[in-house]
């Protein structure tokens, strides 16, 4: 289970391309539909902060020790939405594997 997903749209799921390019510096963050290929921008401060609230309120990345697999119980996850106008550009998911909860009885 991923501790983390992009999904642009607010459905097509996305990897992480890079942290920047030549055109734009470091200013963005890239994202890239893995079946349609398109590729949205994210300023990297909005990114920036998404990441610390969720270090603040315990996330562990999928690559750190402590990130366990969801067996028959509950995963909270927090999400966030960056809207264009009146339509969803990107939604990110953040899984709290660290907290999972079992099923009672």
């Amino acid at each position: 289970m991923l501790s983390s997903k992009a999904l642009i749209g607010g459905s097509m799921e996305a990897n992480l391309e890079s942290a920047g390019n030549s055109q734009h510096g470091d200013m963005y963050v890239w994202f890239r539909a893995a079946a349609a290929g398109q590729m949205m921008g994210l300023a990297k401060s909005i990114w920036e902060r998404m990441l610390w609230e969720e270090y603040r309120a315990g996330w562990i990345e999928e690559a750190e020790e402590g990130a366990g697999k969801a067996a028959g119980g509950f995963v909270p996850v927090e999400r966030f939405v960056v809207k264009r106008l009146d339509v969803v550009a990107v939604t990110f998911d953040f899984a709290h594997l660290n907290n999972i909860k079992t099923k009672l009885g």
